[in-house]
Formats: C-alpha cells, structure tokens, sequence
C-alpha cells in the first residue's frame, strides 16, 4: 500500500472551453479531392470512439483509413491535422488520460488487497490449525496433570501411613528403652532394645524415602502445571489472534498500548500505583530490585491476576477453593511451602509490614527453565483480618525463587 500512497495524484482536468468555429467551407473549398473532408471526419470519429486521438501505427495497414502518406499530403504532418482539430488541447482526451490514471491505480490497490486478504487468510488457517494442535496437546496435558495429581494423592496417603507407623514404632521403643533402663541386668533387655532402634531407623528411613518420593511427584505436578498454564496462555493469545485478523482497529490499539516495564521493580512500582486490591510490604520492591529476571512484563501480568483473586478474597465471597480460582485466572499457584522447608529456611520467608512479623507460604511460580533469569516467584500472605488490619492480599517477596528443599 505504501507504493500507491507515493503514487502522484493524477491532474484534474481544466475546466472545459468552448473550441473555435471551425472554418469548414474554407477547407472543403481548397480539398476539391474531398481527402481533407475525409481526414477530418475520419479524426474525430476514431477520436469520439477509440478515446485517443489517431496516429500512424493505428492508421497505416487499416483498410478503409487515412494513411500516414495521406496526411502528410493534405496536412503537411501528423502535428498540423492534431493542431488543426484542436486535439492537444482538447478537454475530452485529458479526461480520458485522468481516467486512466484513477484506473491503473485502482487495478493496483485492488492487487494489493487481495494479496493482503489471501496472507490474512493463509495466516488465519495457519492459526486455527496451530490453535487446534494446542487444545489437542492442553486437552492430554490435562489427563496427564490429573494423573499426576491423583499420584500425589496416594503419595501422601501413604507417607501418613508410614508416619503413623514410625510414631506407634518410636513409642514401643521408648517403652522398650524405659523397661531396659529398669531392669539393666537383664541380657533380654539390650537385644529387645536393640531391635526397636533399628526398628526405628528403619521407619524412619522409609518415612525419609516416601517424603522424598511425594517431592518428585509433587514436582511432576508442578511441572505438568506449569505446561497447562503456558498452553492457556498459548491458546488465549491464539484466540485473540484470531479474531485480530483483519480488525485494524484492535491492530492500532494493541500499538498504543502501554510499554512492558523494563525490570521487575518497575512491575511492582506500576502494580501498586495501578492495583487497588493488593497490599506491598517494603521487602516486596527490595526483592523485586534484586531480580534479574528477563520477563518483567509477565510478573507485571501475574500481579493483574492476583489483584482480580485479591478482590474476591477481600470481599469474603469466593464461592470456590482460592486454588481453583487462581487456576482459573492463569496463575500456576502453589498454596503453600513444606514443613520441612520452614523448618530449615523459616527466616528466609519471614518478613516485617505495618510493625508486624508475617510468615510467607502462597506463592506464584512464573517462567520455566533454571536460574534467576528465567524464572521467578511471587510470594504473599492471605491475612484473613484483625483488629487492626482488615482482610487482605499482602505481597512480601517478588523475583528470586526463595530456597525450598530443591535447592
């Protein structure tokens, strides 16, 4: 398009001015052959009918027509007959040539648009077959996530059970030992003792084994998660895609957009100047200045969802699981942290807002891939209200993944 927009505009015609009387009775006086008479009813008739004045390629060899010996004969030349019968001058033949010109650059933006139609569509189908191999891949994501959960299930089931077992095993140890501290001399005693430390180890160690077995799985959910998230993602983009075509008014508003932020801190600053629903305690922008990670446009993003959960919570009217709507709103979240990991890195989530001390435990997971550039992590408090701080989100910690027991 941007060839036919530097293409020159074609001049309008002058308005048109009434010829001369045309000295006819002079001409045909001095053209006793009548060859004059002929040429120039002959010109104007071919002029009239073929839209252009005639000249000798479209003469010479046409039977029945002046030829170019004729008027050079009569006329002298080709110029003399146009100059005579004022065609240079004439207002019909530069309509006609305006015309023309509207019409060749007609015929070329008509080119272009349909060249530009046939890539929207060819862009199109590529697009509706990329989007049906996405729910195709989401659909089996989810079996695949399904499965995944109901492995987690059994795995906690089972390290209940096996916990339960070591507690009823370290109870008939301590009763073994206190029964062996009794009677010391007694040879049955130590071997009875024995028995139950080793009884003990062993539970233990399977209780060890099955913690560390609910960990894979439950990070083959997290993972399975955050695929399915992506392809929401993924698909929702598509979507929008598709019903982008050929929409220049969507076009031109998606340019008028404003800017990603160009770090984290700068997401958390437009967050919490722009989102009326969270509350961000002083650690969450230090933290946020700490991080390098590369999407700050998607932490950005996070943070909108999360206001949109904040604001149900904050009303009291969730009519689902805090998960479930999380789930729905496009974040990967994760409830909570492991006793294990509070117990050994509990200061690492431990941060102070409005003079009091709050413990971290939901958290968003954002990005894929290893290390602080690639990922990043969004952790918060659901404060369900007191007497001095009324029911709310609160964001303590943004960018670096804080240390759990996979790192």
């Amino acid at each position: 398009m941007a060839e036919s927009d530097e293409r020159q505009e074609p001049e309008e015609p002058d308005e048109p001015v009434a010829p001369e009387p045309f000295e006819l009775e002079r001409i045909v006086a001095e053209d006793d052959s009548g060859r004059a008479t002929w040429i120039l009813l002959e010109t104007y008739r071919w002029t009239v009918l073929y839209g252009e004045a005639p000249y000798d390629e479209v003469w010479d060899g046409r039977d029945g027509y002046p030829s170019t010996r004729d008027v050079v004969e009569v006329f002298g030349s080709w110029e003399n007959l146009w100059e005579l019968t004022g065609l240079y001058d004439s207002y019909y033949l530069r309509a006609l040539d305006a015309a023309d010109e509207d019409y060749e650059k007609f015929l070329a933006e008509r080119h272009e648009l349909r060249a530009e139609r046939q890539a929207t569509r060819r862009e199109a189908n590529k697009l509706r077959a990329e989007r049906e191999r996405l729910e195709d891949r989401l659909r089996e994501l989810r079996r695949q996530t399904e499965k995944a959960k109901e492995k987690q299930r059994s795995a906690q089931d089972a390290l209940t059970a096996e916990q339960a077992r070591a507690e009823r095993a370290e109870r008939r140890a301590e009763a073994a030992e206190r029964g062996a501290a009794a009677a010391p001399a007694q040879p049955v005693a130590a071997p009875a003792s024995e028995d139950a430390e080793a009884r003990i180890a062993e539970l233990r160690e399977e209780l060890a084994a099955a913690e560390r077995f609910a960990d894979a799985l439950t990070d083959q959910l997290h993972a399975a998660d955050d695929r399915l998230a992506e392809r929401d993602r993924e698909i929702a983009e598509l979507r929008r895609a598709l019903g982008r075509v050929g929409d220049e008014a969507e076009v031109a508003h998606e340019e008028e957009a404003a800017p990603e932020p160009a770090t984290v801190l700068e997401a958390v600053e437009r967050a919490a100047r722009r989102l009326g629903h969270l509350r961000f305690a002083p650690r969450a922008f230090e933290s946020a200045e700490d991080s390098p990670f590369a999407r700050p446009g998607l932490v950005l993003e996070n943070l909108e969802r999360l206001d949109e959960l904040a604001a149900r919570y904050v009303s009291g009217d969730m009519g689902e699981k805090v998960s479930d709507l999380a789930f729905r709103l496009g974040m990967n979240w994760r409830g909570g942290i492991s006793e294990r990991t509070r117990t050994r890195y509990g200061k690492e989530y431990s941060f102070t807002y409005e003079g009091r001390t709050w413990e971290l435990g939901p958290h968003l997971r954002i990005g894929s891939g290893q290390g602080a550039g690639a990922i990043a992590r969004v952790y918060l408090v659901l404060h369900p209200g007191d007497d001095h701080i009324p029911r709310s989100v609160i964001v303590g910690h943004v960018g670096r993944h804080l240390p759990d027991s996979t790192t």
